[in-house]
């Protein structure tokens, strides 16, 4: 556990930061939990069996991948993923009041779980994809938007009030709201 913003009785605090940045893969597994800013700035990441916890957090890979598998990340605000590679959510729950992702590809599989009140996704492929009957769910309380050059949907997209999706080419195998 890598913790910052802790009392005695284990309890998160509104303070304390946690900022990593490697100029190589941060390969991780555990728990990291801040009261306030998380912020991962790294080549590439791999989040595996991993909790992260906090306000406001960025994870930024500046030429890799972004790697998360059965892993929980949230923030209770604002929630950041950018990489210009390939960002793969396995089987992994993310959530937050804001989510923007940004990635050259997005994969989103299995029984996984995006969440934000508003969500925003920039990407040139987006594969949400079944996985042994198992569908990733993207739930947006708010409004929803995607931009992406093909989409092959698999499993089910879900706002409820608003959700622009902008794709030259669609695929779609499931639900979509």
């Amino acid at each position: 556990i890598i913790a910052a913003g802790l009392n005695s009785q284990g309890e998160i605090l509104p303070k304390g930061s946690l900022n990593y940045t490697l100029t190589k893969e941060l390969d991780f597994s555990g728990m990291s939990l801040s009261g306030l800013y998380h912020t991962v700035d790294v080549q590439s990441a791999t989040l595996s069996h991993a909790t992260l916890l906090g306000k406001d957090m960025v994870i930024k890979a500046l030429s890799g991948d972004i790697f998360v598998s059965e892993s929980t990340i949230t923030a209770e605000n604002t929630l950041t993923i950018q990489t210009p590679q390939m960002f793969t959510n396995l089987h992994s729950q993310i959530q937050s009041k804001e989510g923007t992702f940004y990635a050259s590809t997005l994969i989103n599989k299995g029984k996984c779980f995006i969440q934000a009140d508003h969500l925003s996704f920039e990407t040139s492929s987006f594969f949400n994809q079944k996985e042994n009957l198992l569908s990733p769910l993207i739930f947006s309380k708010e409004n929803f938007s995607l931009q992406t050059h093909m989409l092959i949907n698999q499993g089910t997209f879900f706002s409820s009030q608003s959700g622009e999706i902008f794709a030259h080419d669609l695929t779609n195998e499931n639900l979509m709201y």
